[in-house]
């Protein structure tokens, strides 16, 4: 992996879820059978920040594209979102905390005259009760939101560092798309309630960068897309409120 991610990026990086069956016959039993299976559960996520590094921001996103091509290429994320002002914004790698962001921003502009900034993405507190089934509730358990983002910073740190195998690492992601999908899928047969639909939302966009992570090959390669997948899971994240 290049010295722009081992020196640049990687140190800094922050510590920071078939049978036939008959039509039931309505009467007084199952209606109370329905009641005792379902039961109030509760979910809630702290407001999350995660501090990502800005190398470019553009207006036209064909440009935005063909910078975020280079920066993989050097083991950067080249990450591209676009933002509410249908700005463009080129990201490298994400942080945790501010301060980590920004000394890896100064060490940039000293070391190789690359200017960056620190964007912040952040997810608000998020706090729902609903009537839930038992397998929806226990799904809701392991819906741990902002653990998902910082677990998979961690392990595109601990690839980076050379502490797991590229082989670790997609056994890992492989286990975190499993079970993103299991909790997405709980969600969608759950309905229309809004916890559910940012639920199945968030954990797809994890699903879908997981598996893109997995199908790298080379060494940079992997590395970038590893950082573009705790940056998708952490806008992810900053999307559902």
């Amino acid at each position: 992996v290049g010295s722009f991610l081992n020196d640049k990026v990687v140190e800094p990086i922050a510590m920071a879820f078939s049978s036939e069956t008959k039509e039931p016959q309505r009467s007084e039993d199952t209606e109370n059978t329905d009641a005792k299976d379902a039961r109030q559960v509760s979910f809630y996520a702290q407001p999350m920040s995660f501090y990502a590094l800005q190398a470019g921001v553009f207006s036209d996103e064909e440009n935005a594209r063909k910078y975020a091509s280079e920066l993989k290429n050097k083991g950067g994320a080249g990450y591209v979102l676009k933002d509410g002002n249908n700005n463009y914004r080129v990201l490298i790698s994400g942080y945790g905390n501010k301060k980590d962001a920004e000394s890896v921003s100064d060490r940039l502009k000293s070391s190789q005259g690359m200017e960056t900034s620190v964007f912040e993405i952040s997810g608000k507190e998020l706090s729902f009760s609903a009537d839930a089934d038992e397998l929806t509730a226990n799904s809701l358990k392991e819906a741990e939101v902002n653990s998902c983002v910082t677990a998979l910073s961690e392990l595109s740190l601990k690839r980076d560092r050379g502490e797991i195998s590229v082989e670790e690492a997609k056994k890992s992601l492989n286990e975190v798309r499993e079970s993103s999908l299991k909790i997405k899928e709980t969600m969608e047969k759950a309905g229309n309630d809004d916890l559910a639909v940012k639920l199945a939302a968030f954990y797809l966009s994890v699903a879908d960068a997981a598996a893109q992570a997995e199908e790298k090959t080379g060494e940079v390669e992997f590395s970038s897309a590893l950082k573009c997948c705790y940056l998708s899971a952490a806008q992810a994240r900053a999307e559902m409120g």
